[in-house]
C-alpha cells in the first residue's frame, strides 16, 4: 500500500511540475533554481562570483566597451525573470547598459585587501532577478593592477558558461586595443537552441530509457543523515567553509594513483573524481554510520560544439549512490564508483527530473577543473569568492588548477549542523583517510584509525552543537491529516519513518521538491499555501496545525501577529503592500525593540476563496473593524508600505471620523494622489454610467486618465514604447519584495486588484500629522515615482515629518536597508 501511494504521489508530483514547466520557457534546471530562490530570496544562495587579477596597464574605456559588447552579443546576459499569469518566464531585454561599477582603491593603506572586501560585499548582495542576473565590478588596486568581479546568477550560468563569458570579454578587449590586427571574435551560440534541444529530449525515447535507469538505481530510500550522532535542525543558510590545499607530495601520489590501470577511467579528470569521491563517501560513512549514501554532483550537458559555445545554464544535477558493505575498502569503493560513472554520464540529462521527484540528497560533491586564463596575452590568476551560504548539510568542492598540479579542497559545513570543532574534526578525519589511502588501499574502512568515527563509539566526541543535541524521538501521527502528510512527505523525500516533529529541511528536503510537495498538499486538502509557509512551519505538526485552521469556512485571519511585544506598549499596526501578504514586515519587526508589539493586516482573498476588496475605502473599513475588535480604545499607531500606505491613511481618516484618537500614521514610500484627481473620477463615473460600463471598466478608464495626469503625455508615450520593448510586462513596478511570493496566479490577481484600488484612491484632507519614510531612489514605475520631496502628502494632511532612507522602493524593506527603516520608526514613534 505504501509503495502504491509513493508511486502515485511521485507521478502527481511530476504532473504538477510538468504543468508549470510546460507553461514556462525555463529549462528544468532553471526551474529548480527559481524554486530555490523563491524560498530564500534574501540570501545569495545561487551566486557564482569570480574575481580575476589583472596585472597590466588597463584601458578602462576599452574594458567597459568590451563588457558592453558582451552584453550586446549575448541574449542570456540581457535576460531577466518576469512573472506572467503566475508562471516564471525568462525575458530578453533588447538593450541593456552593462551593470559595471568602477572604484579606485590606490589611496587606501591596503588597496588589494580593501578592494577584495568591497567586491565580496557586492557578491553577497542577493540578485533581484526581475532587474538583472549579472554583476560586474572593477577595482583599481595599483598603477597597473586591477581586480575584476564577474558574478552571475546560477539561473543563467554554470562554471563553463562563466569562464566562457570571461573569454568573450577578454577577446573583445584584445580586439579593441589592437584594432588593426585580425583577431577573431569568440563565437556565441543561441541559448534558445539549447532550450529547444532540452524540450525535445523530454519527449524522446532516450528520456524514457533514462527514467527507467534512475528508477532502478534509486529503488531504495536513503536514511536521514545524523552527523556526529546528532539530528540536525537547519534554520538558516549559513555555512562554515574550510579550505585545504593539498601539499605537493600528497598531490603527486594521488595523480600517480590515478595512472594505475585498475583505477584509470575515460579521462584523468573522471579518474580523479572517482578517487576523491570514494574518500568523500568514506568520510560521510564515518561521520554518520549510514551504509547507504548518496550525493549530488553537477554534470555539464554540452555534447556539441555549438553547446560548448553557449552562454547559459547547460548543467544537470546527478546522484551517485553507494552501499557500503562489511569489510569495504577504499579500493572496492572506487570500483563501485567507476562502474556508476558510465551510466551517470549516459543518462545525466535526466538529472534535473530526479531532483523534482522523490529522492532527497543532502550532500554535494563537485570536482571542477579550473582553466588557465590569459588577458591581453598575459596569464592571470583567478579565484571563486566564498559566499558562505548553502542549503546542503555538507559539501566538498575540489578545484584542480589546469597545468599547475594544484588541488584545493573546499569543505562546506552547514553552521546549524556542525560546530566549528566538529567541522575541524571532519577535515582531520578526511586527511587521515587520505593518508591511509595513499599507503594501504586494502585496509577496511571500519578499521582506519580516525580522530572520531560513528563506527567506533568509544572515540571521544568533539564539542557538540547544543542547539541540535537533543535526543531524537520519533513521534507518530495523531490524526488522519498528519498521517496523510507523513505519507506524502515520505513519498516526496524518499525517507522512511518521519515523525511529526521532524523538520523538512533537516530530513534532506530541498527547495526543489517544495514546489511539488505544496501542489500535493493543495490536492489533498483543497487549501492553497505559499511556499514561504514551509520556512515558518517546517514540521508535519506545524503544517497540519495551519491546515486545520483553514479547514472551516472562514477566510484567513485579517490581523496577523508579527511580534508579541510587551503588554504595556502601544502596538504598531501595519498594512500590506500590493501583494497582500504580511511577510514583508517580518524583517522590519526583527529590528524593532523586542517590547514593541507589531501586527499586520492581511489582504482578503489571499486564500483564493473570498472576494478581494476592490477599493482602498473598503479595505480600510474592514481593517478598522478588525482593529477595534482587537483594541477597542485608542490611541492607535498605524503604518503601511507601498499601496498599504494609502490604506493606513484612509484608516486614520475613518477612525478620526468615528471619534477615535490616532497618534501615529506612518507612510512607507507611498505617493499621495493629487486632490484634483477627484474631479477626473467624477467625470469617469458619469461617463461609465452613461455608457452602462461595469465598475471594473470605469476603474480602468479612470486609471488611464490618471496616468496621463501623473506623468504627462510625452513621458506616457515613452513609457508605452518601453513596455512594448520589454514584451508588455504588466507588473514591472511590482518586482522585488512582493514578487518573492508570487508563485501562484491567485497572488498575481490580488496584486492586480490592489494596485488598481490604489490608483483609484484620491485621499481627502486629514487633520493630523503624517510621518513619511521616503526612499532616496524611489520607484522603477513612472506611474508611482514622483519628484515631490513630500510625495504629495502635504496637500492632504496638516503637516509631514520626513525620514529619508537610502535605497529604492523595494530595498528599504529588505536587508540590509531595513535596519535604517527600523531606526527611523523607533525615532518617529518616540
Amino acid at each position: 500500500m505504501q509503495a502504491d501511494l509513493m508511486t502515485q504521489t511521485a507521478e502527481s508530483n511530476n504532473a504538477a511540475a510538468n504543468d508549470l514547466y510546460a507553461r514556462s520557457n525555463l529549462t528544468r534546471m532553471q526551474m529548480l533554481y527559481w524554486t530555490g530562490y523563491q524560498l530564500r530570496p534574501d540570501v545569495p544562495l545561487y551566486a557564482a562570483p569570480l574575481v580575476f587579477e589583472i596585472t597590466q596597464a588597463l584601458n578602462v574605456d576599452h574594458f567597459c566597451a568590451a563588457i558592453q559588447s558582451a552584453m550586446d552579443q549575448s541574449e542570456v546576459l540581457r535576460s531577466v525573470i518576469q512573472i506572467v499569469d503566475g508562471v516564471p518566464q525568462q525575458v530578453v531585454r533588447p538593450q541593456v547598459a552593462a551593470p559595471l561599477i568602477i572604484k579606485d582603491f590606490t589611496a587606501e593603506e591596503n588597496p588589494k585587501e580593501t578592494a577584495r572586501d568591497w567586491l565580496l560585499k557586492i557578491a553577497n548582495t542577493p540578485f533581484d532577478p526581475f532587474a538583472s542576473l549579472v554583476q560586474f565590478a572593477l577595482a583599481k588596486v595599483g598603477p597597473e593592477a586591477y581586480l575584476w568581479l564577474q558574478n552571475q546568477h546560477h539561473i543563467i550560468a554554470d562554471a563553463t558558461s562563466s569562464f566562457y563569458v570571461y573569454k568573450v570579454i577578454a577577446r573583445n578587449y584584445e580586439r579593441l586595443v589592437a584594432p588593426n590586427e585580425e583577431i577573431p571574435a569568440v563565437p556565441i551560440a543561441s541559448f534558445e537552441e539549447y532550450r529547444e534541444y532540452e524540450r525535445n529530449y523530454r519527449d524522446s525515447t532516450q528520456f524514457e530509457r533514462a527514467k527507467k535507469h534512475w528508477q532502478q538505481k534509486l529503488d531504495k530510500d536513503v536514511e536521514p543523515l545524523r552527523f556526529f550522532g546528532q539530528p540536525g535542525s537547519k534554520k538558516s543558510t549559513a555555512i562554515n567553509r574550510i579550505e585545504l590545499k593539498l601539499d605537493s607530495e600528497r598531490t603527486a601520489k594521488l595523480f600517480a594513483m590515478a595512472e594505475q590501470a585498475e583505477f584509470r577511467d575515460l579521462t584523468m579528470e573522471l579518474t580523479m573524481f572517482n578517487l576523491l569521491a570514494a574518500l568523500f563517501f568514506a568520510l560521510v560513512h564515518h561521520l554518520t554510520g549510514n551504509e547507504r549514501l548518496a550525493f549530488i554532483t553537477p554534470m555539464h550537458n554540452r555534447p556539441t560544439q555549438a553547446m560548448r559555445e553557449t552562454i547559459g545554464l547547460l548543467m544537470e544535477l546527478c546522484p551517485f549512490v553507494v552501499e557500503i558493505e562489511q569489510n569495504e575498502t577504499l579500493a572496492t569503493l572506487i570500483q563501485k564508483l567507476k562502474k556508476q560513472t558510465r551510466g551517470v554520464m549516459r543518462f545525466s540529462q535526466y538529472g534535473s527530473s530526479i531532483s523534482l521527484q522523490n529522492k532527497a540528497h543532502d550532500l554535494t560533491f563537485n570536482y571542477h577543473s579550473r582553466p588557465s586564463l590569459t588577458f591581453n596575452g598575459q596569464h592571470i590568476r583567478h579565484e571563486h569568492l566564498d559566499i558562505d551560504h548553502s542549503s546542503e548539510s555538507f559539501g566538498l568542492h575540489i578545484h584542480e588548477f589546469d597545468g599547475s598540479g594544484t588541488l584545493i579542497l573546499k569543505f562546506d559545513f552547514h553552521s546549524d549542523i556542525f560546530t566549528e570543532a566538529q567541522a575541524e574534526t571532519a577535515v582531520q578525519m578526511f586527511t587521515a583517510l587520505l593518508d591511509t589511502f595513499l599507503v594501504d588501499l586494502e585496509q577496511p574502512l571500519a578499521e582506519i584509525d580516525l580522530p572520531w568515527s560513528a563506527l567506533q563509539p568509544d572515540v571521544h566526541q568533539p564539542e557538540a552543537n547544543l542547539s541540535v543535541a537533543k535526543q531524537h524521538v520519533f513521534v507518530p501521527p495523531r490524526d488522519r491529516l498528519e498521517l496523510d502528510l507523513k505519507n506524502m512527505w515520505e513519498a516526496v523525500l524518499g525517507v522512511a519513518r518521519i515523525g511529526i516533529h521532524d523538520n523538512y529541511f533537516d530530513l534532506g528536503g530541498t527547495s526543489w521538491q517544495a514546489m511539488n510537495l505544496f501542489a500535493e498538499i493543495e490536492k489533498l486538502t483543497g487549501h492553497y499555501l505559499p511556499l514561504a509557509t514551509l520556512v515558518q512551519a517546517g514540521t508535519i505538526a506545524e503544517l497540519a496545525d495551519i491546515l486545520r485552521h483553514q479547514s472551516g469556512t472562514e477566510a484567513w485571519p485579517t490581523l496577523v501577529p508579527i511580534q508579541e511585544g510587551a503588554a504595556d506598549q502601544q502596538p504598531l499596526y501595519l498594512v500590506h503592500g500590493g501583494g497582500g501578504h504580511v511577510l514583508v514586515f517580518t524583517k522590519l519587526a526583527r529590528h524593532l525593540p523586542d517590547a514593541q508589539p507589531v501586527y499586520a493586516f492581511q489582504a482578503k482573498g489571499l486564500d483564493g476563496k473570498t472576494r478581494p476588496f476592490t477599493s482602498v475605502e473598503e479595505m480600510a473599513a474592514h481593517y478598522v473593524e478588525a482593529l477595534l475588535t482587537h483594541q477597542p480604545e485608542g490611541p492607535y499607531q498605524l503604518g503601511g508600505y507601498s499601496m498599504g500606505g494609502a490604506v493606513a491613511f484612509e484608516m486614520a481618516q475613518q477612525l478620526t471620523a468615528r471619534g477615535h484618537q490616532v497618534s501615529f500614521v506612518g507612510i512607507i514610500d507611498t505617493p499621495a494622489q493629487h486632490p484634483a484627481l477627484k474631479w477626473v473620477r467624477v467625470a469617469t463615473k458619469w461617463t461609465a454610467r452613461l455608457l452602462s460600463l461595469p465598475p471594473e471598466r470605469e476603474q480602468m478608464m479612470f486609471i488611464k486618465n490618471r496616468n496621463r495626469f501623473w506623468v504627462g503625455w510625452r513621458q506616457l508615450l515613452a513609457n508605452q514604447v518601453n513596455r512594448f520593448r520589454s514584451n508588455g510586462n504588466p507588473q514591472r513596478a511590482k518586482r522585488g519584495v512582493d514578487d518573492h511570493n508570487q508563485e501562484d496566479v491567485r497572488v498575481q490577481k490580488i496584486t492586480m486588484i490592489n494596485n488598481r484600488a490604489y490608483y483609484c484612491y484620491v485621499p481627502s484632507r486629514y487633520p493630523g500629522v503624517v510621518t513619511l519614510f521616503k526612499s532616496t531612489e524611489g520607484y522603477r514605475d513612472i506611474y508611482r515615482d514622483t519628484q515631490d520631496p513630500l510625495m504629495g502628502w502635504q496637500r492632504v494632511s496638516k503637516s509631514v515629518d520626513v525620514h529619508l532612507l537610502v535605497g529604492n522602493h523595494n530595498e528599504i524593506v529588505d536587508e540590509p536597508h531595513v535596519q535604517a527603516l527600523a531606526e527611523a520608526f523607533i525615532k518617529a514613534l518616540k
